[in-house]
């Protein structure tokens, strides 16, 4: 199935950006921007994916157009990103199995994966890409896909979770659950799950990426959390890096432009020459503001400049090393995909991201609430320090009918938040209001499953699993 693209430009900022109109019974998606996984350079256009969007950098126009599910894409549960540079195209891999190809002005959905009936998990891990071919990672094996003919060719199916696969100039090398597995490009059963062999090498657990540069395999284990090299099939390994726990449990080995890039833990560390000297990333300097970063993938375009995939801020562009400095590209949307409740005062929408379980438990979310006026989003969090980090699962949100400066929020767990413009959050609990928790144990806070206003300016709280279950107070 083919899918014209209809490209959607938006000129941005880091919160606002200027007014789409849309005709009337059309939809429109809001997406946030900034988790992003994966990021890809073809020519003048750098394509960020994040783990619920697409969008696309031009560096000539300073532009940005997104691309969603309207416009053709398979669905919005993203998880891998590829670029084919022979055939000059974009491959997106989704949690369900679902394949997008954006080549030649056109979306190109393959549900092969998707709708195969043998396997039970289909999520694309990774996506590595050589010569005509995208070699497509997944819990059941390798899928070998024809970018040219756009279909798949092979399935290496292999008894454990394929996370990452590298090559040199004779081997299939994949990065498993169970370490490290290998097969030569050219044997006669590549399909077989008994040509591929075992690699010996120093650690054992799992392997969740792997990378070849400069004649040796660049590999990480979550065990030890080692990052090693070792001459393929020889006895070499030395520990290039200890990185520790990587953001979001991952780490990506990256090779562009003639530099070995590792992006986890809050840092991309950059060989550029050899392996016994490196540059970090660790801080960008944004304007006025210093932010960690957080990176998933980075890209190096030359001359001391990057781009990155940033699990907090969406895009970086990196342009100076001394200091780091650079910007944040990312279309306007809301802060997270979580949203619990919503409501609205006529004029904007607020969303609460929290919420609880099925199971009536708490979520532990820092989402915090957001609000659209109808042209852009602007969100309310401790990642940005406009909330603070104590309320957490935010299940409700009212706005005062009187006052559309004031906003309640119901917690599940940190009783009622009263805010006004102009003025610090004010909590109410068990210590200063009638909200009842409950119960004594730890973590066991006041529940509030709503808010609402009557006719004569009366606020009515369910305070849920308490003994005071409903509660009402004059805010007239």
């Amino acid at each position: 199935m083919k899918t014209r693209i209809l490209f959607i430009a938006l000129i941005f900022s880091f919160l606002t950006t200027k007014a789409q109109d849309i005709p009337i019974g059309q939809w429109r998606v809001h997406v946030p921007y900034n988790r992003a996984i994966g990021v890809k350079v073809m020519g003048d256009e750098v394509y960020c994916l994040t783990t619920r969007s697409l969008f696309i950098y031009d560096r000539k126009t300073g532009e940005v157009e997104t691309i969603s599910k309207l416009d053709g894409l398979s669905g919005n549960l993203f998880s891998a990103l590829g670029y084919n540079e022979s055939q000059k195209c974009i491959i997106i891999g989704h949690e369900d199995g679902a394949i997008d190809l954006i080549k030649n002005d056109e979306i190109i959905n393959v549900s092969d994966i998707k709708n195969a009936e043998v396997v039970n998990v289909k999520r694309i891990n990774r996506i590595v890409c050589r010569g005509k071919y995208a070699y497509l990672c997944c819990e059941f094996g390798i899928v070998a896909f024809d970018v040219e003919k756009e279909e798949v060719r092979d399935t290496y199916r292999l008894p454990v979770n394929v996370w990452d696969l590298t090559t040199d100039d004779t081997n299939f090398y994949a990065a498993t659950d169970e370490g490290i597995l290998y097969v030569a490009q050219n044997a006669p059963l590549i399909i077989s799950p008994e040509s591929w062999v075992q690699m010996e090498i120093p650690d054992s657990g799992r392997c969740v990426a792997i990378n070849y540069w400069k004649e040796k395999l660049v590999y990480y284990f979550e065990g030890t959390k080692n990052v090693y090299t070792q001459t393929p099939l020889k006895d070499d390994h030395t520990v290039l890096k200890n990185i520790g726990n990587p953001s979001g449990g991952k780490l990506d080995i990256t090779v562009s432009n003639n530099q070995l890039l590792l992006s986890a833990n809050r840092n991309v560390f950059i060989y550029s020459e050899s392996y016994q000297s490196s540059k970090t990333i660790s801080e960008v300097h944004l304007g006025d503001t210093t932010r960690t970063t957080n990176p998933t993938q980075a890209f190096h375009i030359g001359n001391n400049q990057y781009f990155i995939a940033d699990n907090s801020l969406g895009l970086l562009f990196i342009n100076s090393m001394n200091p780091v400095a650079g910007e944040v590209i990312q279309p306007n949307g809301p802060y997270s995909h979580r949203s619990f409740n919503m409501t609205t005062d006529g004029t904007k929408v607020w969303i609460a991201s929290g919420g609880h379980t099925d199971l009536w438990a708490k979520w532990w979310t820092r989402d915090g609430f957001y609000c659209f006026d109808g042209y852009s989003w602007t969100s309310f969090n401790s990642s940005n320090g406009t909330l603070s980090g104590e309320i957490l699962d935010i299940s409700n949100i009212t706005v005062h009918p009187q006052n559309k400066d004031i906003i309640y929020l119901g917690t599940w767990g940190n009783g009622l938040v009263e805010i006004k413009k102009g003025e610090a959050p004010k909590i109410y609990n068990s210590t200063n209001s009638p909200l009842k928790k409950r119960c004594e144990a730890p973590d066991q806070g006041e529940f509030v499953a709503g808010v609402a206003f009557d006719s004569k300016g009366v606020m009515w709280v369910a305070n849920s699993n308490s003994s005071n279950v409903l509660l009402t107070c004059d805010k007239t």
